[in-house]
């Protein structure tokens, strides 16, 4: 993203080969682009330029850094700190997973995130679900009379 296709209310997002979407910014989007207004990048870049392995490296450094050490499965079924898990793709995950949550349609989702494919909301909407009737399941296995939250 260049400085000028960037200012506190909107970003226009060029999308390789196809087109530019503008997106707004909400209140924590432009604290961020305070910080950086004033640092100069190559290429009149508005933000700081990585590789995405040299971000998921940060991510996952970030993640140690703070204590995300829990262990969780990996796709494969492997325990693993939650912090070696961390890259971009979970960071996107999230957002969508938390846009979901707050009743964001998946048009809206899909146009801000850029992830075009229908398949992937779907599967993160039935991962909520399930996760919600997990919820359910082990509040049904609490009688009432044991519950001091409903009393």
């Amino acid at each position: 993203m260049k400085k000028p296709d960037i200012d506190l209310d909107r970003a226009e997002v060029h999308v390789k080969g196809k087109h530019t979407r503008t997106l707004p910014l909400n209140g924590y989007a432009a604290e961020i682009v305070q910080r950086y207004e004033n640092k100069y990048y190559a290429k009149d870049a508005a933000f700081p330029v990585m590789s995405l392995v040299t971000f998921n490296k940060h991510l996952k450094n970030l993640g140690k850094a703070l204590g995300f050490d829990r262990m969780v499965a990996d796709r494969e079924g492997r325990e693993a700190p939650l912090f070696a898990q961390l890259a971009a793709g979970t960071a996107i995950n999230t957002f969508i997973a938390n846009a979901i949550r707050l009743g964001v349609s998946g048009e809206v989702i899909r146009y801000y995130t850029g992830v075009a494919e229908k398949k992937r909301l779907e599967s993160i909407r039935e991962s909520l679900m399930e996760e919600a009737r997990d919820r359910f399941d082990r509040h049904k296995a609490i009688s009432p009379g044991d519950r001091e939250d409903i009393r």
